[in-house]
């Protein structure tokens, strides 16, 4: 290897082989072991980068993105005991340790949030707390009556969690809003003076038991918790509570908490509608619910009985459609639900469960949740699932094994495996002291649903299409200038929004040239602005063998949905450009209004993007028709629209997963 220092420092490879680079600075050492491969195309799994080593092993990875775009991975470290610290690494998507700390606890959840920080939701032996780290690793909040049932941040910034001292869902602001409150349905405690429901003499009321599952937020900002709340009946001619209910009705509900403040419950399951539980006690465990892609929810949990000193217990999975039609199913015996994760169909769905402590399994549902196939595997615990296209699903394992129709991915011998873009996986190395690497790996993205997710909000996959509204413009021109010329010139700089009166649009580098690029936008109009502050994408899929780039709303922007521009040559000397959205306003009355009133801006803003290339490059219009866009025009195929955001047909949800 050579080493330059002028102008930059600059390392280049000579030759095939192994070398430690060591670099001092200010009485700081710093040493990294490099490898220079002789080929052209890195092989699937070489080791891009390792992160510092966690001794107990990696729990968990965690990729985040904030409002400024820079993209954030957190790990943290195996354990189990609630009095024992354990360590959470913060790293830059480069590999370099931002920051680290420790947690006495047993670590349960981590998500990043918009402003750089984390928060971590940890156990310790008498309680469960949240605690908000700032971006630099200090300050921060705590929120010390936080139950242990996770929590999820909302688009605005709101962290929802239950509160553990009387039940509801409760909000904090981590530095970006303030979020709703609300009291859930709690159950009810009936004590009569007879000794049997056909003569239960006088019976008094009062508010009882409940469980709650952990929150999710919807695409469209609403908030929803699955919640269990029993009737328990005492029957006592003494007066007196005897040491075990008589009679429990028991069923699960699902809490909708809309942005507008308003609730609504549907009761989805009530199996047990009384019975004696002298000998013969049951209890429900809510888990979660997560959008189906249609305007419905996939709520899972589990119950537990116990008879005659026998305990059983059985995973529950239904599906709530938009219309509030329920499907149920009702999974292996003698197990608890782990995850849950929707196939790219929008129809499939895998649960893992837990029995046993480590052992782990998988169920398959259809669409109306009835049980596929399912099977234990014992002493094999699931690290992640991913969805892949056609509904098919890829499991990575603890011990580091890869099951996936993509022979490529099953090769990759790692564990905590997650996409990354680029080619590039994310990955744990497998057994005793572990550390986070970057792999290369197949240069194929599953669909936006895998498990353990990062936002805590599951925002991949929770609105209905049918909420959507497209907008297209397109021009055909007679050019000498390629395909490829105005892909780099025009479309991956945004050259032609600058060079409009509707807005400025600000791109790193001066071009497109990655997936996970932030593209910022700013109105020009400066009333607008007082209401409107500079809103951003972030690049999804970005392809120059195709001439296409696909960008996805971040929190913030005033829309919530896809857009994508693509150049085509459809012969000699004719290029097309055209650009496409499939969205709809974020959450808030000012961006509903906004979406709306705005319209003709959403077209027009491209309407002069592709005039500036026509003038850039004097061409000639062979076909303008679409020139000055159509916005949410019923005859036009929305479906081709999200063919070229996904790169594939959409699923029947209408979304790309």
């Amino acid at each position: 290897m050579r080493i330059d220092t002028e102008p930059t420092f600059t390392v280049t490879a000579l030759a095939a082989g192994t070398t430690t680079l060591t670099a001092a600075w200010r009485g700081v050492t710093a040493t990294a072991e490099i490898t220079v491969l002789a080929v052209t195309e890195l092989p699937v799994g070489t080791v891009l980068w390792t992160g510092p080593t966690l001794p107990a092993g990696v729990k968990e990875i965690v990729q985040a993105t904030t409002f400024e775009g820079e993209r954030r991975l957190y790990a943290m470290e195996d354990g189990t005991g609630t009095s024992t610290p354990h360590r959470l690494v913060a790293l830059a998507d480069d590999g370099r340790t931002q920051w680290s700390t420790t947690v006495t606890g047993e670590i349960q959840q981590v998500s990043g949030t918009p402003l750089g920080g984390v928060a971590i939701q940890y156990a310790t032996a008498t309680a469960s707390s949240i605690r908000v780290i700032g971006a630099d690793g200090g300050g921060g909040i705590d929120v010390a009556a936080a139950g242990s049932l996770g929590f999820a941040i909302h688009p605005n910034g709101a962290l929802y969690y239950i509160d553990s001292e009387n039940g509801d869902l409760a909000s904090v602001n981590i530095g970006m809003g303030e979020g709703l409150r609300s009291a859930l349905p709690t159950g009810m405690v009936r004590r009569c003076t007879g000794r049997e429901p056909d003569a239960p003499g006088t019976c008094t009321e009062e508010p009882g038991g409940f469980a709650r599952g952990t929150p999710t937020i919807l695409w469209d900002g609403t908030v929803v918790v699955p919640v269990s709340r029993p009737t328990i009946t005492y029957y006592s001619p003494q007066g007196t509570i005897p040491a075990h209910p008589s009679v429990l009705q028991h069923g699960l509900s699902v809490f909708y908490l809309h942005p507008d403040g308003t609730t609504d419950t549907r009761t989805i399951w009530t199996p047990w509608p009384g019975h004696s539980s002298w000998t013969h006690n049951r209890a429900l465990w809510p888990f979660k619910a997560i959008p189906d892609g249609n305007g419905g929810v996939i709520v899972g949990w589990t119950t537990e009985d116990t008879f005659g000193g026998t305990y059983n217990s059985d995973v529950h999975v239904a599906r709530v459609t938009a219309d509030g039609t329920v499907h149920g199913s009702v999974g292996p015996p003698g197990a608890r639900i782990g995850e849950m994760v929707l196939g790219e169909d929008g129809t499939s769905l895998v649960t893992t469960y837990l029995e046993d402590g480590r052992k782990a399994g998988i169920t398959w549902l259809s669409p109306v949740m009835s049980i596929l196939a399912y099977e234990i595997l014992a002493n094999r615990e699931v690290s992640t699932v991913m969805a892949e296209a056609g509904g098919m699903f890829s499991l990575n394992y603890s011990d580091g094994v890869v099951i996936s129709s993509n022979a490529q991915l099953a090769e990759l011998a790692a564990t905590r495996l997650q996409p990354a873009g680029d080619g590039r996986w994310l990955a744990a190395s497998a057994g005793g002291s572990g550390h986070v690497m970057w792999l290369a790996g197949p240069d194929v993205m599953p669909a936006d649903t895998w498990w353990p997710l990062s936002s805590g909000s599951e925002l991949g996959t929770n609105a209905a299409a049918e909420k959507f509204r497209t907008n297209y413009n397109a021009v055909t021109l007679g050019s000498t200038v390629p395909a490829s010329g105005i892909f780099d010139a025009f479309v991956r700089t945004f050259d032609g929004v600058n060079a409009g009166n509707i807005a400025t649009a600000v791109v790193p580098g001066g071009s497109v040239s990655s997936n996970g690029q932030i593209v910022t936008f700013e109105l020009r109009n400066r009333l607008l602005r007082v209401f409107q502050g500079p809103f951003s994408v972030v690049v999804d899929r970005y392809s120059p063998a195709t001439f296409t780039i696909v960008a996805r709303t971040l929190p913030g922007h005033p829309l919530v949905g896809w857009r994508y521009w693509r150049v085509l040559a459809p012969m000699s000397g004719q290029v097309t450009i055209e650009t496409g959205a499939f969205d709809k306003p974020a959450v808030g009355f000012a961006n509903w209004v906004g979406f709306y009133l705005a319209k003709q801006d959403q077209t027009e803003i491209w309407r002069q993007y592709l005039d500036h290339i026509l003038d850039e490059t004097a061409a000639t219009i062979l076909n303008q028709d679409l020139i000055a866009g159509v916005w949410d025009d019923p005859g036009f195929d929305r479906f081709y629209i999200m063919t070229n955001v996904c790169g594939h047909a959409p699923a029947p949800s209408g979304f790309c997963q």
